[in-house]
């Protein structure tokens, strides 16, 4: 669905939003909605943002505000501004004020998965705040049944964001642990907590009184560990690995990242459920529909029907299942309207038995758009 924007100042303040989003650049007057431009990537200045959020007091339009940053702080929003920001605290949030989730570098690795074996391998790579070093401590003296995969810096990002090697040992660390503890830095959110999402990793954290995005439909606390305090986590880990499928859970967090975190995904539904004046943190009906097909229906039997697939394990079919059959469409399930009896009919098809027929659809007969009921 296109939507009718104003933008309110220079685009190349928000270059990350709506290079991900669909849209229609209008004037004032024609716009579904105003994007406000005025609030820099990383701006804590409290009199700076509540100068610039007022400007917006007399606005006939709704206006939506990108608040990128570290700040905490409590601003005074109009009514018909909807303020999306990084680091807020549940406790203290507004009824026009949204969590704005860390959706732009996530880890770009095909996917694979971790095995649940042996004993759980807990990870971290960066640097130990205030925030972090009290759950680092606990892992590093009382757990003998735990493997900590720990990389310590010195400094954000070891000093230097850009430089490979360090990009790489953190990509890594996530890749190469089951569990990656994401307490909160600076601000009280965390960009790892979605990065190990994208890797189909689970998330380990202390609540600080932290709110997530689409609470009403995701069950954060079935993907990823959140604990009140360091020994309610590392209790969680040892009751998960004991009692839970980890390699499942690997799969939905991956399956959550792809569907409500991917870029495009997630403006395009907050900005459409904005429009049509829905819960802003709402999964479209439609969509929900695809997410079921697509993960909840994988039948790996059927999968490996598929001419180009049939040499590969059953590993490497969940691989290229993840990382390229569902951008092809390609099928996992038979539709329920498929009849072999009619199916059959076709003058090429004739002499098949019930085994090649389906394998024909799979490869072939969907694509033609055969009539199969």
């Amino acid at each position: 669905m296109s939507i009718n924007i104003y933008f309110d100042g220079n685009k190349n303040n928000i270059k990350y939003i709506i290079d991900n989003l669909e849209y229609n650049e209008t004037t004032y007057d024609q716009c579904d909605f105003v994007i406000s431009c005025k609030f820099t990537w990383g701006n804590t200045n409290f009199n700076f943002i509540q100068d610039n959020i007022n400007l917006y007091n007399n606005y006939s339009k709704s206006v939506i505000i990108f608040l990128i940053s570290d700040t905490c702080d409590k601003f005074t929003i109009p009514n018909n501004v909807f303020l999306f920001r990084t680091s807020l605290y549940k406790s203290k949030i507004s009824n026009n004020e949204y969590i704005l989730p860390y959706v732009w570098e996530k880890i770009d690795k095909s996917f694979i998965l971790l095995k649940k074996t042996g004993n759980p391998i807990v990870g971290f790579c960066g640097n130990v705040d205030q925030y972090r070093k009290n759950i680092i401590e606990k892992f590093i003296s009382n757990n003998k049944n735990i493997i900590n995969n720990f990389i310590i810096r010195d400094k954000f990002w070891g000093g230097n964001p850009h430089d490979q090697k360090i990009i790489e040992d953190y990509v890594n660390n996530i890749l190469s642990s089951h569990f990656t503890i994401c307490n909160r830095g600076n601000g009280n959110f965390s960009m790892r907590f979605y990065q190990v999402l994208s890797a189909g990793r689970i998330p380990v954290l202390v609540d600080t009184d932290m709110i997530f995005p689409f609470e009403n439909e995701i069950k954060w606390d079935e993907i990823a560990i959140i604990g009140k305090n360091e020994e309610d986590v590392i209790n969680k880990i040892f009751q998960w690995w004991k009692e839970k499928d980890i390699e499942n859970i690997q799969i939905q967090c991956k399956m959550i990242y792809d569907t409500y975190f991917d870029k495009k995904n997630f403006f395009n539904i907050i900005f459409n459920n904005i429009k049509n004046n829905k819960d802003v943190f709402l999964l479209d009906d439609n969509l929900s529909d695809k997410i079921i097909e697509k993960y909840d229906s994988f039948d790996m039997n059927l999968y490996k029907k598929y001419k180009d697939l049939s040499n590969l394990k059953e590993q490497e079919l969940l691989n290229h299942y993840f990382n390229y059959g569902i951008k092809e469409n390609r099928i996992t399930v038979l539709p329920n309207n498929f009849n072999i009896n009619i199916y059959i009919n076709y003058e090429d098809l004739k002499n098949m038995n019930n085994e090649e027929l389906i394998v024909h659809y799979i490869n072939y007969g969907h694509k033609e758009c055969r009539k199969i009921n």
